[in-house]
C-alpha cells in the first residue's frame, strides 16, 4: 500500500520554497509567524528560522506595520489584499515589493495569513522608463501632426511670400520652394527640386559659400550677400537669411538686390561727383581768398607807403612852416603854435606807426623772423609783454602772401596773450619742418577752454580767423591750453615752389 507522504517531493518544496526570490511566510491570526523563507534574511537581514514566533508588527516596525495595517485587517475578515510597498533593508536599499495577503479558511473561518512578496524594483523601472517613452511618442505625433496642420495653413504663405523661399536638407539638395523662388532663378518647381545649392552659386564663389554653411549649427542664423546663377546663366545678387532647423534641413528667405545695388551705385557716383565738386569749389574758393589776401596786402602796403611818402612829408612841411610862429613875439601865439606842433608831431608819430603796423618794411625787405622780432618789440611797448623770437637758421621761402599771413596770426596770438592770459613774457619759435614752415607761440600763463573760447567770445573769434586764413594757403592752426597751466599756439604753412618765393633765413 502507497504512503501519502513522499520524501524526495517533499525536499523539492522545501527547497523551491527556501530559494525562492520572494518572501514566503504564514502568519496566524495573532499576527505570530509560523514560517517564513530565507527571502526574509535578504530583505531584512534575520534568520528565517529566528523569526518563527515573532510578531508581524516587530518585524516591520511602527512606521511600515501602520502603513499596512489596512491591509492586515482586511485580509484577517477574508479579502485577499494585492499591494505595492517600499522597503527598505538593513543595507540601505529600497526594494519595491509587490504584497499578497491571502487569507487562509478552514471550516470557513480565516485561521491565518499567507503572504508573498515578490522584489518588482527593476519592472517598476521598465515600467516608468516604457511610460516615458509612450509618452514621449505621444507628444512627439501630436507635434506632427500639429506641425501638418500649421503647414496646411502656412502653405498659403509660404507660396504667395514676395521673397523665394528655398528649404533644402542636410545635404544642400532642395526640398521645397516657393513660387517668388521659381521667378528669382527662372527654373521650375520640379526643376529646382532635382537641384542642390551647389547648382545655383557660380564656381568663383562656391568655396566662401559652402564653408559659412559648414559654420552654422542648429538654430544659427547667417545672413549675407550671394550671387546666384539664373536658368539663362545670368548672375544676380541677392541677400540671404539662412537658419538650420532642428529637423536638419536649411529655410532660406532671398531677395533680389540688384535694383538696390543699382540704386547704390548711383548714389556712391553721386556722392563722388559732389564731392569732386566740393573739393573743386574749395581749391576755387582757397584761390579767391589767396588771391583776396594777396590783394589786402598789396593795398595795406600801399596804404603805407602814401602814409610814409605823402602825410609824413606833408605833416615835416607843416611843422616846419608852423616854426615861424613858434617864434613870434606874441606870446599867445607862440603858445597856440607850440601846442599845434606838438599834436602834429603826435599825429606824425602815429602815421609813421600805423604805416609800419599795416605793412612793416623789414618783413618785406629782410624776411618773416626779423619781421617777428621787430613784432616782439611794438609789443613790449604798447602792452608790456616781454616777447623772445627764436630761429632755427633754416632756408625758408615763401611767398609774400604766406609770409604776411603768418605775421598777422602771430600778432593776433601775442595780442591775445598780452590781453588775457596774464602771463608776464611769451615764447616765439619759428623752424622749417620738411616742405612746411612751423611757428609756435607759448605762454605760461591762466590757460582757457579752446572750445568754450571759441563758442562764447570775440577771442574766439580771432582764433578761428587765423584757422582760415590759414587753410587758404594749406596751412593750418592748432590750439592747446590748460587752464592754470598756459597755451601753446602752432602755425603751419606750406613753403613756397615758386621762383618769386622771397628765400629767408634764420639768424
Amino acid at each position: 500500500m502507497k504512503s501519502g507522504f513522499d520524501p524526495v517531493e517533499s525536499y523539492y518544496q522545501q527547497r523551491l520554497l527556501e530559494q525562492a526570490p520572494s518572501m514566503l511566510a504564514y502568519w496566524d491570526v495573532d499576527l505570530r509567524c509560523r514560517y517564513a523563507n530565507r527571502a526574509y534574511e535578504r530583505w531584512f537581514g534575520v534568520d528565517s528560522v529566528k523569526l518563527v514566533g515573532t510578531s508581524l508588527r516587530d518585524l516591520l516596525g511602527a512606521e511600515l506595520f501602520a502603513l499596512n495595517e489596512s491591509h492586515i485587517l482586511e485580509a484577517l475578515q477574508g479579502e485577499v489584499q494585492i499591494f505595492e510597498r517600499a522597503v527598505r533593508g538593513p543595507d540601505g536599499t529600497v526594494r519595491l515589493g509587490l504584497a499578497s495577503y491571502l487569507p487562509d479558511f478552514v471550516d470557513g473561518v480565516v485561521v491565518g495569513l499567507m503572504v508573498q512578496v515578490t522584489d518588482v524594483t527593476h519592472l517598476k523601472q521598465i515600467e516608468v522608463e516604457l511610460q516615458g517613452k509612450i509618452a514621449a511618442l505621444l507628444t512627439s505625433q501630436a507635434e506632427a501632426q500639429a506641425l501638418r496642420r500649421s503647414e496646411e495653413q502656412l502653405r498659403p504663405l509660404f507660396m504667395e511670400a514676395f521673397d523665394g523661399i528655398f528649404i533644402a536638407g542636410r545635404d544642400g539638395r532642395f526640398t521645397d520652394v516657393n513660387d517668388a523662388a521659381c521667378v528669382l532663378i527662372g527654373y521650375s518647381r520640379e526643376e529646382i527640386l532635382c537641384k542642390s545649392i551647389s547648382d545655383l552659386i557660380p564656381l568663383t564663389e562656391a568655396e566662401p559659400v559652402h564653408g559659412a554653411l559648414r559654420q552654422m549649427k542648429e538654430g544659427g542664423v547667417l545672413v549675407a550677400e550671394w550671387t546666384l546663377q539664373r536658368k539663362d546663366q545670368s548672375l544676380i545678387p541677392v541677400e540671404v537669411s539662412i537658419k538650420f532647423m532642428s529637423d536638419d534641413r536649411w529655410t532660406a528667405f532671398v531677395r533680389n538686390i540688384a535694383a538696390h545695388k543699382h540704386a547704390l551705385e548711383a548714389e556712391r557716383a553721386l556722392n563722388e561727383e559732389l564731392e569732386r565738386r566740393v573739393v573743386l569749389r574749395t581749391e576755387q574758393l582757397h584761390r579767391l581768398s589767396a588771391d583776396l589776401e594777396a590783394a589786402e596786402d598789396h593795398e595795406r602796403r600801399q596804404i603805407a607807403r602814401d602814409l610814409h611818402d605823402d602825410l609824413c612829408p606833408t605833416l615835416a612841411a607843416a611843422r616846419i612852416r608852423l616854426a615861424a610862429l613858434c617864434d613870434h613875439r606874441s606870446g599867445a601865439v607862440r603858445k597856440i603854435a607850440n601846442d599845434v606842433d606838438g599834436l602834429m608831431a603826435l599825429a606824425s608819430h602815429a602815421t609813421r606807426s600805423l604805416a609800419e603796423q599795416l605793412a612793416p618794411p623789414i618783413l618785406y625787405e629782410l624776411g618773416l623772423q626779423p619781421g617777428l622780432e621787430w613784432l616782439a618789440e611794438e609789443i613790449k611797448r604798447g602792452f608790456s609783454l616781454e616777447v623772445s623770437v627764436q630761429g632755427d637758421n633754416q632756408a625758408r621761402p615763401l611767398s609774400q602772401v604766406a609770409r604776411s599771413i603768418l605775421y598777422r596770426a602771430t600778432r593776433e596770438l601775442l595780442i591775445n596773450v598780452a590781453k588775457h592770459a596774464r602771463a608776464p613774457s611769451a615764447q616765439v619759435k619759428i623752424w622749417r619742418n620738411g616742405d612746411r614752415v612751423s611757428i609756435s607761440v607759448s605762454d605760461v600763463g591762466v590757460g582757457f577752454d579752446p572750445i568754450e573760447i571759441s563758442a562764447t567770445t570775440n577771442h574766439g573769434l580771432g582764433l578761428d580767423s587765423v584757422r582760415e586764413r590759414l587753410s587758404f594757403i594749406g596751412g593750418r592752426a592748432e590750439i592747446r591750453s590748460l587752464l592754470g597751466v598756459g597755451t601753446v599756439a602752432l602755425l603751419e604753412a606750406p613753403i613756397s615752389t615758386d621762383e618769386s618765393g622771397l628765400l629767408e633765413r634764420g639768424t
